[in-house]
């Protein structure tokens, strides 16, 4: 909803990439209901999200986390689910995409 576009991206990923293997774990085992997602998922996709970490950084943290592929279409569906531009956390100047 309009009214918290993280919690709309957050839904994005977990209905779009719901079939989508992430290195040896799924969307329904990182993300099960929408409020029970993995802490260190949901902390990597804030960060993502709020223009903290650069989309390769993402990648990075996605094979060491969960021994993802980079090109993966698992983790290629999240990065599809940003939008155009992340809007900067408090106080931050977000990554371009």
């Amino acid at each position: 909803n309009a009214s918290d576009p993280f919690g709309t991206f957050l839904g994005q990923v977990r209905n779009n990439c719901w079939n989508e293997q992430i290195g040896r774990r799924s969307i329904p085992q990182l993300m099960p209901t929408p409020n029970n997602i993995d802490d260190s998922f949901m902390d990597l996709l804030s960060q993502l999200y709020f223009g903290k970490i650069r989309v390769g950084g993402v990648r990075s943290k996605l094979e060491g986390f969960l021994d993802a592929r980079p090109d993966s279409s698992g983790v290629n569906c999240i990065l599809q689910q940003l939008p155009a531009r992340a809007p900067a956390a408090p106080g931050l100047t977000p990554f371009s995409r």
